[in-house]
């Protein structure tokens, strides 16, 4: 059993392989396996998960179970990154890695290379060529897409006049892998698995749109995101002069409660939910710049209780208070209508202290300040060892080809058990067979969860073991 590597102070990162995206191979829906034999009735191919999860008390879907476990051990309150080091960390993240790709989150006030964006959108507009051109991925209702749908997703020559409008988004905006509004989807169809589901930016992000696009949508990017939104979206009018970069790369609050923003001018309000990031007013305490169908606006004061710098130190007590704010909020495939994906999860609560994690599993896997791979031959007494090291140096994230969570600690019983959104888990039957349980949710699950089925549990599934911390 190796060590955790430890990363030096400058933050690099460690090297792995990894799938392309949140639910790629593990976390998404697929049909219940049959078996050889048919299914006895007490064996149905799919049900509703119930709640809590299997192995999960009610209390052990609160934050304040996990707190009180966790100062039983120590350190729920001790700093793992200082407000100084996320923003190291952040820098780091944005190097350039052996693919000539950075983790990090783009600076949306740097100019477009055009040669670069067009490497981008051949890279992009060709995976999907290919897999719709074979007939990996169809449209809604299963059939293969013909020639002129195929064709949609050719690079146009010359691209569309690149003209760059920084915007804020007025509500949740999806972006689109390619240029369509149509899902594409494997067989057999499931409607909650759109693979033309890229990301989705939540009310007052910036988004920078790149050019007009045939058919009708724009190509935009977030500054986490990169696809198609839609041309009549929800956004702000274009923002100019010195307030954008502001607006694009500047510090940010967090609301802690749901809040009416009023303009320090006076005129309309905006009604936001909690955890919305706001732009903060530099050198003013309390305000924000916010966005209205009419134009940019500075905030009337908000008191300490209602927002929050989000340039915070990361401690165990104010990350299990981040993510158990989002218990029971849905699960959404690529931020597919307005939900959560596993990735989409922990970008939310990490973006909270100011800390940039990729937008997909496989990359988030990537960007720890220290990190272990976990092989096949390791046994379950020699994972728990692991997971038991890692959680006495930071927070801890475990990720496997398609998925990643948030690891929560041991319960009394010694159960290790996370929090993560996730759509699905396999449920062994008694005569044999499996049943498909659906959760589509932020929940709290034993690590066991899945133990005996085709797809073995989360414990015995994670390839690595990814440690935010010092």
């Amino acid at each position: 059993m190796g060590g955790l590597s430890s990363l030096p102070p400058a933050f690099a990162l460690v090297a792995i392989v990894g799938a392309a995206g949140c639910g790629s191979s593990g976390d998404g829906r697929r049909a219940a396996p049959a078996g050889p034999a048919p299914r006895a009735i007490e064996c149905p191919p799919r049900l509703p998960a119930p709640s809590p999860l299997p192995g999960v008390r009610p209390e052990q879907r609160t934050a304040a179970y996990w707190l009180e476990r966790a100062a039983l051990q120590g350190g729920l309150d001790d700093v793992l990154l200082s407000a100084e080091e996320i923003a190291l960390h952040d820098q780091a993240l944005k190097a350039p890695r052996e693919d000539g790709k950075s983790l990090g989150w783009v600076d949306l006030t740097l100019p477009v290379q055009t040669a670069a964006l067009r490497d981008e959108l051949a890279e992009r507009l060709g995976y999907l060529r290919e897999r719709a051109a074979s007939g990996e991925y169809v449209d809604a209702s299963g059939r293969r897409l013909d020639a002129a749908r195929v064709e949609v997703f050719a690079v146009p020559d010359p691209l569309p006049e690149i003209g760059l409008e920084l915007h804020l988004t007025l509500a949740n905006v999806q972006f689109r892998c390619g240029p369509v509004r149509e899902g594409l989807y494997r067989l057999p169809v499931d409607a909650a698995f759109n693979r033309n589901s890229c990301g989705s930016v939540h009310p007052q992000e910036p988004v920078l749109v790149l050019a007009r696009w045939p058919g009708g949508s724009m190509l935009a990017r977030a500054r986490h995101s990169f696809g198609w939104i839609d041309g009549v979206a929800p956004l702000s009018p274009p923002i100019r002069g010195p307030v954008a970069a502001s607006i694009a790369s500047g510090p940010r609050s967090e609301l802690l409660a749901d809040a009416t923003l009023e303009p320090e001018e006076g005129g309309s309000t905006s009604a936001l939910p909690r955890g919305t990031l706001l732009a903060s007013v530099r050198g003013r305490s309390g305000r924000v710049y916010f966005a209205s169908a009419t134009g940019m606006h500075t905030s009337q004061e908000l008191p300490a209780t209602v927002l929050r710098s989000t340039e915070r130190p990361l401690t165990r007590r104010a990350v299990l208070e981040a993510a158990f704010a989002l218990v029971d909020s849905p699960y959404g495939w690529g931020g597919d209508r307005g939900g959560r994906d596993c990735s989409g999860f922990l970008l939310d609560v990490f973006a909270s202290f100011g800390l940039q994690l990729p937008r997909d599993s496989a990359r988030q896997a990537l960007a720890g300040t220290g990190s272990l791979p976990v092989g096949p031959e390791e046994g379950e007494a020699e994972r728990l060892a692991l997971l038991d090291e890692a959680g006495r140096r930071g927070v801890v994230l475990l990720h496997f080809p398609g998925h990643i969570m948030l690891y929560l600690g041991r319960a009394e019983d010694g159960a290790p058990m996370a929090i993560h959104s996730f759509a699905e888990y396999l449920e062994p039957c008694a005569g044999g067979g499996e049943t498909l349980r659906t959760v589509d949710r932020v929940t709290v699950s034993d690590l066991s969860l899945g133990r005996g089925t085709s797809r073995r549990s989360f414990l015995e599934r994670i390839t690595r073991i990814v440690i935010l911390g010092h």
